[in-house]
C-alpha cells in the first residue's frame, strides 16, 4: 500500500494559490474601506495589497494554505478514494513505465547449433547507452528461419486443385525460408511461430484483422509448389493469457482493468499472432514453404484492401518481444530515519542510472522474519506481533528526483502509528524503474540498442523497434477515482445503451495514456446484453451453461488505425468481470446496421463464487 503526501502539480497548485489570492486581496480591500485606519497601520493599499513585506508575507502564506486545502478538497479525498483503489486496483495507483518492442537477432547463432533457442519471459536487457534495465515479457524461440516474402493479391491465380471459398476476396501469402542448409529437416524449427506485426497504424490494424477475422481456409505450399488445404487457418490472436500481461501479477486483483490499462498505453504488445508452424511444416517439410490465407470481406478498392496492397515482408517480424523498463533489486537495506520516523529505500547503486522504486516486493527484519503490508486482509492466522509496513511516495510527475524517493513506515498490527520502534534496519526487495530517462535514446547503433544477459547472450545484437514510451501517470482528478471504483461495482444493468456514456468515459480514462488519440472509443456506438444458454465442453461430460452475450456494435470508420480483433480481446476480458466464474460471457461485434463481424468464444467469468 502507498500513502500520498499532500503535493499536488505545481501548475494545478498555482492555478488554486492565484484563486485564492485575488479573493483575499478582495477582502483586504473590503476591510479597508471599513476600516481606513486600521488599514493604514497595516499599509493596505486601495488595490487590497500591502506595503509592509511582513503583512504582504502573511497574506501569500494564507493563500497558500487555503490553496492546498481548496485543491484537497476538489480532489474527492483522495485517502479514502485510494485505499479502496490499492486493494480493488493496484497498479492504477503507480506510474505505467517506459515500454518498447525489442528483436533478436539470429545472424550466427545457429553456425553451430542444431536446434531452437528459447530465451525466457523476464530476461534482463541492458541498453548500450544509458545502461537502462529492461526485461522480455513474451518467450522469444530463435531459429534458423526468415519471412522471404509477404503480399496481398486481390486478384487470384492459383492451381486448378484448390478450391475457393465463394467469398474469397483476395489472398495473403507469407514465405518463410530456412536460413542454414538442412534445417528445414532438422528439430531446429520451431513449433510455434510468434510474429510480430510491424508498420504504420493502418496497415497494422488491417493486417491484424484480416489475419484474425477475414480468413476462411488456408493452404501450404512446399518447395516443389504443391498445394495441401489446412485443416484450420493456423493463426491465433496473442497477448491475453497471464503470461503475456507486462506486469500485472496474477496474484493482484484488477487483472480485467490492468488488461485495459496496457491496451492503451502500450497497444504494440498485442500487435502479434502465433503462427502454428508445426502444421505448416508437416504438411510441407523442406527448406521453404509458403502459407496462403484466403480472405473475405475486403473486396477490392475497400479501405481494408488498400491498406494490404502494401503488405511485404517488412511488416511480420521474427523473434520480437515486447520490453518494459522494470528490473528487481534484492534484499535492499533500509536505515531508520530518527526525524522522519521512516525507513528511506535507497535502491540506487553507485554505478546505476537514475533508480525510481516501482513497488516493494517483499520486507524483513535484519533477522529474517517478514513484515505484511499494511494493505493485506488481517487473517486469523496474521502475527499480531510484527508492524506492518506502508509505501511513502510522492506522486506528482513534476516532483523533482529527490522529493521522489520512497520509504516505508511502520505501523502496529493494530493499525496504531510508530510501531516497529525497536527495529533499527530492514531489508526489502523492490522493483525499481529508470523513469522516463529511456525516452531520450537514440536507436541505430551498429552494435546494437541493448545488450542481453544470461541464455539471452547466444545473440549479439538486440534492436529496438521504437523509442520507448513515455512514462504515464493514470488520472487522480475530475473524481476518475470514484468513477473507477464506481465501474468496479459490476452488474449486467449497465451493459445497455443508457449505460454506454459511462463506459465510454472509462475507456476514456484509460485512454489518457495512449500517445495516440483513441478515436475508436468514439466508434462504438451500442451496447446491450441478452441471457443465453449453451453447450460449453467440460473435462466431466459436456453441459449447458447459463451466460450472457454482449453486443458492442461499431462504426468500423472510427477503426481505421485500431484492430477490431485486438479490440475485441480486450473487450471480452473486460466483460468477464461481469459474470461469475460458474457462468460465461460471449461477446459479438456488429456493424451499423447489424451486420456480424464477429462472434467470440464463450468466456469464463471472473466473478468468484466466494
Amino acid at each position: 500500500m502507498s500513502a500520498k503526501h499532500d503535493d499536488y502539480d505545481d501548475d494545478l497548485l498555482r492555478h488554486y494559490y492565484e484563486r485564492e489570492l485575488e479573493r483575499l486581496r478582495r477582502e483586504m480591500h473590503a476591510f479597508a474601506q471599513r476600516h481606513p485606519q486600521a488599514a493604514a497601520r497595516l499599509s493596505i493599499n486601495s488595490d487590497g495589497r500591502s506595503d509592509d513585506a511582513g503583512v504582504e508575507r502573511l497574506a501569500q502564506s494564507a493563500a497558500l494554505l487555503h490553496a492546498r486545502h481548496s485543491a484537497k478538497i476538489d480532489d474527492d479525498y483522495p485517502e479514502l478514494s485510494e485505499a479502496l483503489i490499492q486493494r480493488s486496483y493496484p497498479q492504477y495507483l503507480r506510474p505505467f513505465p517506459s515500454c518498447a518492442l525489442a528483436q533478436f537477432d539470429v545472424e550466427g547463432v545457429f553456425d553451430s547449433l542444431a536446434e531452437c533457442v528459447r530465451i525466457a519471459r523476464g530476461t534482463r536487457l541492458q541498453t548500450t547507452v544509458g545502461q537502462y534495465v529492461f526485461r522480455t515479457r513474451y518467450e522469444v524461440v530463435l531459429a534458423p528461419l526468415r519471412i522471404a516474402r509477404a503480399r496481398y493479391l486481390p486478384t487470384l491465380a492459383v492451381p486448378a486443385s484448390v478450391t475457393l471459398p465463394p467469398d474469397t476476396s483476395g489472398m495473403l501469402s507469407v514465405s518463410f525460408a530456412a536460413t542454414k542448409a538442412g534445417a528445414g529437416t532438422s528439430g531446429a524449427m520451431p513449433a510455434t511461430l510468434r510474429t510480430h506485426i510491424a508498420g504504420q497504424p493502418p496497415i497494422v490494424a488491417a493486417l491484424i484483422d484480416t489475419l484474425l477475422l477475414r480468413a476462411t481456409t488456408a493452404y501450404v505450399e512446399d518447395g516443389s509448389g504443391r498445394w495441401t488445404r489446412l485443416p484450420a487457418v493456423p493463426i491465433a490472436a496473442v497477448g491475453f493469457g497471464p503470461e503475456d500481461w507486462l506486469f500485472t501479477d496474477p496474484t493482484e486483483p484488477g487483472r480485467a482493468l490492468g488488461l485495459l490499462g496496457e491496451y492503451f498505453a502500450f497497444a504494440g504488445r498485442f500487435h502479434f499472432v502465433d503462427i502454428d508452424f508445426a502444421l505448416l511444416h508437416a504438411a510441407a517439410p523442406g527448406e521453404q514453404l509458403t502459407l496462403h490465407v484466403f480472405v473475405a470481406g475486403a473486396p477490392a478498392g475497400s479501405r481494408t484492401a488498400q491498406q494490404l496492397v502494401h503488405v511485404s515482408a517488412d511488416h511480420l517480424r521474427l523473434f520480437c518481444t515486447p520490453v518494459v523498463n522494470l528490473f528487481e533489486k534484492k534484499d535492499v537495506p533500509l536505515k531508520h530515519d530518527q526525524n522522519s520516523g521512516d525507513w528511506p529505500i535507497e535502491a540506487q547503486s553507485k554505478n546505476d542510472s537514475f533508480t525510481e522504486v516501482w513497488s516493494v516486493d517483499s520486507v524483513c527484519t535484519e533477522h529474517g522474519i517478514p513484515l505484511r503490508s499494511s494493505a493485506a486482509l488481517m487473517t486469523s492466522q496474521a502475527s499480531h506481533a510484527q508492524p506492518r509496513w506502508t509505501l511513502v511516495q510522492r506522486s506528482v510527475p513534476s516532483a523533482s528526483d529527490a522529493d521522489r524517493r520512497a520509504a516505508l513506515r511502520l505501523s502496529g498490527a493494530d493499525g496504531s502509528v510508530g510501531g516497529g520502534g525497536d527495529i533499527d534496519t530492514l531489508r526489502a526487495d523492490v522493483t525499481c524503474t529508470n523513469g522516463d530517462l529511456p525516452r531520450s535514446l537514440h536507436l541505430g547503433a551498429p552494435e546494437g540498442d541493448m545488450r542481453p544477459e544470461g541464455k539471452a547472450a547466444i545473440t549479439k545484437k538486440v534492436t529496438l523497434l521504437q523509442v520507448p514510451t513515455a512514462v504515464g501517470r493514470f488520472s487522480r482528478t475530475n473524481g476518475a477515482l470514484w468513477r473507477l471504483i464506481d465501474q468496479q461495482t459490476t452488474h449486467a444493468a449497465r451493459l445497455t445503451q443508457a449505460g454506454l456514456p459511462a463506459f465510454k468515459e472509462l475507456l476514456q480514462q484509460f485512454a489518457a495514456l495512449s500517445p495516440a488519440q483513441a478515436r475508436h472509443i468514439d466508434g462504438i456506438t451500442g451496447l446491450r446484453h441478452r441471457l443465453v444458454t449453451t453447450l460449453i465442453a467440460r473435462a466431466s461430460q459436456p453441459a449447458m451453461v447459463r451466460g450472457m452475450e454482449v453486443t458492442l456494435e461499431i462504426d468500423e470508420q472510427l477503426f481505421v488505425a485500431n484492430s477490431i480483433a485486438v479490440f475485441a480481446g480486450v473487450m471480452e476480458r473486460f466483460f468477464a468481470s461481469y459474470v461469475s466464474a460458474n457462468s460465461f460471457v460471449q461477446l459479438v461485434i456488429v456493424f451499423l446496421g447489424g451486420e456480424v463481424l464477429w462472434r467470440g468464444e464463450p468466456v469464463k467469468g471472473a466473478i468468484p463464487l466466494v
